[in-house]
């Protein structure tokens, strides 16, 4: 995230947790990082992605779209 900025996250939509947070993932073999948000009850993830804001936006949308 950018700095100074916190990101709110949406439950999990598959284990209703609040429990979630951003992961950072250095991409073996390269300058390049990854981020992902990850439910720490039931280890749902979300897609990897470029940004953390990127990551966390993917995981609010899916989040929305939850039954």
């Amino acid at each position: 995230m950018e700095k100074g900025h916190r990101a709110i996250f949406k439950h999990c939509p598959f284990c209703w947790s609040t429990d979630t947070a951003f992961v950072i993932a250095p991409v073996p073999h390269s300058d390049l990082i990854e981020y992902y948000v990850e439910c720490h009850s039931c280890k749902a993830t979300g897609p990897l992605v470029t940004s953390s804001k990127r990551a966390v936006e993917l995981w609010n949308e899916r989040s929305g779209n939850a039954v």
